[in-house]
């Protein structure tokens, strides 16, 4: 649990020579990695920083990540796993028996059984019948995700769509005064469980007084797990399945993407209200989000920070000329968000599209949906 990132520094050609195999490294693999503070050795730099009081931190005293060089690095599974089925006894490498345990140890499916979408928007019912969006806000969180449905109804809790925080790369892009609306109860929402989407709600205790509506999602790391569990043990996590989400006649509803991927696979929401229809996307490309034929959206949080969208992925069309889009990201970043082509698919398809880290004349802040 000590462990939270390691950033590498080298290329691909290099790290695939140390690894010994032909086979590319790719998201979802389990790699054994190690690492010498002795700064003269020939290897390749790396970076370190570790949780702490649910906070990502490095060296004690410069806090600033911990500086090391790579000795090696092995792969322990893969996320494929093509090379399974293989003979058993002797000849199985011990690091492909490793590396299947771990994927299994840190599976969402060991914490609890997941809901369908059904069960998940009746939980939801009592808030949706009686609600009105008062005002639906995409936080100024910098190169991360945050967003408030607030009730008409002062009495109702608020609902919050991912309670993200920048990792370490991106720290400096959050707002120094950054400090979301609270009440004392209300929904969390987490797309999928990539850091940059819920960091901020592990940060800070209030949050975990939430009930959170997740993904159960299997390709997880120990971070992510560990943070589960602790919401699991507390009685507030529900884990959503996968399944087909009726389409409401107002209020909210999840919806379980139709991808593979992490950021494919996970939760969107659908907003109906005073006659307008709004979707929350997480990371998940528009391809992967079912059930929203022929629903003509007003509203509509832009997938993966502005990032490149998928070539059969289509925008959807805009409302009417007041139909908002916005991308949450923060200025610079090391991934190219928001990508030009994406923000002009978008403009091409009738949205104004706006940018909470700011773009062009217009200033950074949050942003209405």
């Amino acid at each position: 649990m000590g462990l939270g990132f390691i950033r590498i520094v080298s290329t691909p050609a290099v790290l695939q020579k140390m690894i010994g195999e032909d086979d590319a490294i790719s998201a979802g693999d389990w790699m054994e990695v190690r690492l010498t503070p002795d700064l003269s050795h020939p290897g390749p730099w790396a970076w370190t920083l570790q949780l702490l009081d649910n906070r990502f931190v490095g060296d004690a005293l410069t806090r600033s990540p911990t500086r090391a060089k790579l000795i090696s690095i092995i792969r322990l599974s893969q996320a494929s796993q093509p090379r399974d089925p293989q003979s058993l006894g002797a000849a199985i490498p011990s690091t492909r028996i490793i590396g299947r345990e771990l994927k299994r140890r840190y599976s969402l499916a060991n914490i609890h059984s997941p809901i369908s979408p059904g069960a998940a928007n009746s939980r939801l019912r009592l808030w949706s019948r009686a609600w009105g969006a008062s005002q639906v806000l995409v936080l100024d969180v910098g190169q991360a995700s945050f967003n408030v449905i607030s009730p008409s109804i002062p009495s109702f809790p608020t609902l919050y769509f991912d309670v993200g925080a920048p990792i370490w790369l991106h720290i400096h892009s959050i707002p120094s005064s950054f400090s979301p609306p609270q009440d004392s109860g209300g929904f969390v929402i987490l797309s999928h469980w990539d850091s940059d989407h819920y960091a901020y709600g592990r940060q800070n205790p209030e949050f975990h007084e939430k009930t959170w509506f997740a993904p159960a999602q299997t390709s997880v790391g120990p971070n992510a797990y560990n943070f589960a569990l602790y919401l699991y043990r507390r009685n507030r996590l529900r884990l959503v399945g996968k399944g087909f989400s009726t389409r409401p006649r107002r209020g909210a509803r999840i919806i379980r993407c139709s991808g593979n991927s992490i950021n494919g696979s996970g939760l969107s929401l659908h907003l109906r209200t005073l006659g307008r229809e709004i979707l929350l996307t997480g990371d998940a490309d528009y391809n992967e989000i079912p059930g929203m034929g022929g629903i003509e959206l007003s509203g509509l949080l832009v997938p993966h920070h502005g990032g490149k969208l998928a070539p059969f992925s289509v925008v959807p069309k805009a409302q009417a000329n007041a139909a908002r889009a916005v991308v949450s990201c923060g200025l610079p970043n090391r991934y190219g968000h928001p990508d030009v082509n994406t923000l002009r698919a978008h403009l091409d398809a009738g949205w104004n599209v706006s940018v909470t880290a700011g773009f062009g004349s217009s200033p950074r802040g949050p942003r209405k949906l």
